[in-house]
């Protein structure tokens, strides 16, 4: 079973590729996965609560050159 460090660890490395596909997007993490791509936090947390078991994926913004937040789906993260 993959954690939620595992994921961040996988968002942090694939960062720079991550970012060329989905920039400044709110990407939601599973199994070092992108489940899904959304515009907005809101969005991201809303349709993926729906399908997925809270505190089994991240939602990460995709952002470079700035210190990012993780959302966790637990618990929020700065």
């Amino acid at each position: 079973m993959t954690s939620l460090k595992d994921e961040y660890n996988y968002f942090q490395t694939n960062l720079p590729e991550l970012f060329k596909k989905y920039p400044n997007k709110f990407i939601v993490i599973k199994r070092q996965k992108i489940l899904g791509v959304y515009k907005s936090f809101d969005d991201a947390f809303d349709k993926t609560r729906i399908r997925e078991e809270l505190g089994t994926f991240i939602i990460q913004e995709c952002v470079l050159n700035e210190k990012p937040k993780v959302f966790f789906s637990r618990f929020i993260m700065s």
